[in-house]
C-alpha cells in the first residue's frame, strides 16, 4: 500500500534446548575446622567454571587463607561469601577436605549430599549413625576409586607427600634446623647423601623420584617383590632394592642420612624400624613419616602438628606430621579441585546425585552412605553396622 513502510524482518533469538535432568543447585563449602588443614576443595577458578555452567557456589567466610586465597578472590569468581549457618541451610551439596568432626555433623540439616575426607581410622560409631540418621548420601574422597583401583585424589596427594618429604628432609639436614649440615644429594667429587624410602606406593615412588634428581644414593626397602621390581623397571637396576631383612637394615641404618617412610604398620605387626636400629643412627640424621596417621612401622614414630613439627630421639631428628600436603596447601588445593570439579559438575547437571551413581562405578565406590545407609563394607565390618550393597539399591529408584 502507497505511503507504507515495508518493514523488515527481525530475527527471533532461537530458544536453545534445555536438558529436562538439568536444576540449578548450590554447592557449599564449608571452612576447615582443624588448624593443621590449610587446603580447600575447590578454587576460584573450578567455582568460576560451576557458576558459568548455571550453578550456584557459596563459601564460608576465610575459608581460603590457608591456601592464600582471600574472600574477595571467590567473590570475583562468582561465589558468595556466607556464614556457615547460612552455608548449610541453602547449599544442596556440601563440600569439605577434611574429616566431619561429630559437632560438625550435629550441625548437618537432613537430606545432603556430602564430599569429603573420611579418615576411617579416626571415626567412631557415634559419628557414622548420626550420619545415617540424617539421611547424607556422603563421598570419601579415599574410597572413590575406579574398578581398577585407581583414586585419583589419593594419587594427586601421595606425589605432593613424597615430593615434599624429600624437600622437608633437606630443610632438617641443615645446621640451622640441628642436622647434619649436610646438603642433601650430591656434589662432583663428593660422596652423596645417602636416603632410605621404606615402601614402593606411590608416595614412595615420588620421594624416590625427588631424590634420586638431587642426586642422593638412594636404597628402597619392601618385603613387597612385585612393588621393588616395578621400581627398578621405574629407576633402572641401579636402584638398589632390598626386603626387610635385619642384617641388611642393621648395616644400611648406620650410614643413612634420612629414613622416609611410606609403610603402614597392621595392628598385629611389629615395628620394623625398632628404637634400637633408631639408636645406630648417627647424629643429626632425619627421620621423616609419611604415613603417621595410619600406623608407622617406626617405633620412635608419633604425630606431630605443624606448630611443633618435629622432635629428637637418639640424636635423631624425626617429621612426623600427618598432613603433609597441606604444607604446600595452594598446590594441593589446586590439584583436589581439578579432580572434584567435574565430578560436581555431573552431579549438578544430572539434577542430583542418583542418576549419576546408576552411570559411575567411581562414584559408588566413594559412597560410604545412603539416603540413611551405609553402603562401605570396611566401615560395617568395624561398627557393626549392617551395609546394604549400593549396587542394587541405585538400581531399585
Amino acid at each position: 500500500m502507497q505511503g507504507e513502510k515495508n518493514e523488515v524482518p527481525v530475527p527471533q533469538p532461537k530458544l536453545q534446548e534445555v536438558d529436562e535432568r538439568f536444576k540449578i543447585m548450590s554447592v557449599g563449602v564449608l571452612k576447615e575446622t582443624n588448624k593443621d588443614e590449610k587446603r580447600i576443595p575447590l578454587t576460584p577458578y573450578a567455582i568460576q567454571t560451576l557458576i558459568n555452567a548455571g550453578h550456584k557456589v557459596i563459601i564460608e567466610k576465610g575459608s581460603g587463607v590457608g591456601a592464600n586465597y582471600s574472600d574477595e578472590d571467590f567473590r570475583a569468581s562468582g561465589a558468595k561469601v556466607l556464614s556457615r549457618k547460612e552455608i548449610l541451610k541453602q547449599a544442596d551439596i556440601l563440600v569439605k577436605v577434611g574429616p566431619l568432626t561429630l559437632e560438625e555433623i550435629t550441625e548437618l540439616p537432613k537430606n545432603k549430599i556430602l564430599f569429603s575426607a573420611l579418615h576411617p581410622n579416626t571415626q567412631t560409631r557415634e559419628n557414622i549413625e548420626l550420619l545415617l540418621k540424617k539421611n547424607i548420601t556422603a563421598i570419601a574422597y579415599e574410597f572413590y576409586a575406579d574398578q581398577k583401583g585407581m583414586n585419583p585424589f589419593s594419587y594427586l596427594m601421595n606425589e605432593i607427600i613424597g615430593s615434599t618429604s624429600v624437600m622437608i628432609a633437606a630443610e632438617l639436614l641443615t645446621n640451622v634446623r640441628g642436622g647434619k649440615g649436610v646438603m642433601l644429594g650430591g656434589l662432583t667429587g663428593l660422596t652423596p647423601s645417602t636416603i632410605m624410602v621404606l615402601g614402593t606406593d606411590t608416595a614412595a615412588e615420588y620421594a624416590i623420584r625427588m631424590a634420586l634428581g638431587l642426586g642422593s644414593y638412594v636404597k628402597v626397602f619392601d618385603n613387597n617383590l612385585s612393588g621393588l621390581l616395578r621400581m627398578e623397571q621405574l629407576f633402572g637396576q641401579h636402584l638398589f632394592t632390598s626386603s626387610f631383612n635385619r642384617k641388611t637394615l642393621f648395616k644400611t641404618i648406620q650410614t643413612t642420612d634420612v629414613i622416609i617412610n611410606s609403610k603402614i604398620k597392621r595392628h598385629d605387626q611389629p615395628f620394623i624400624i625398632t628404637e634400637e636400629l633408631v639408636r645406630l643412627m648417627r647424629k643429626g640424621s632425619v627421620i621423616v613419616d609419611m604415613k603417621i596417621d595410619s600406623g608407622s612401622i617406626i617405633e620412635t614414630a608419633r604425630p606431630t602438628t605443624f606448630d611443633d613439627p618435629t622432635y629428637v630421639v637418639h640424636d635423631v631428628i624425626h617429621f612426623c606430621v600427618p598432613n603433609i600436603p597441606s604444607r604446600v596447601a595452594r598446590t594441593a588445593s589446586i590439584a583436589i579441585s581439578d579432580v572434584l570439579t567435574p565430578i560436581l559438575m555431573d552431579i549438578c547437571n544430572e539434577g542430583g546425585i542418583l542418576p549419576l551413581l546408576k552411570k559411575s562405578p567411581s562414584l559408588r565406590n566413594g559412597t560410604y552412605a545412603f539416603l540413611g545407609m551405609l553402603t562401605n563394607t570396611q566401615l560395617a565390618e568395624r561398627f557393626g553396622i549392617d551395609a546394604k550393597d549400593l549396587n542394587l539399591l541405585v538400581a531399585l529408584f
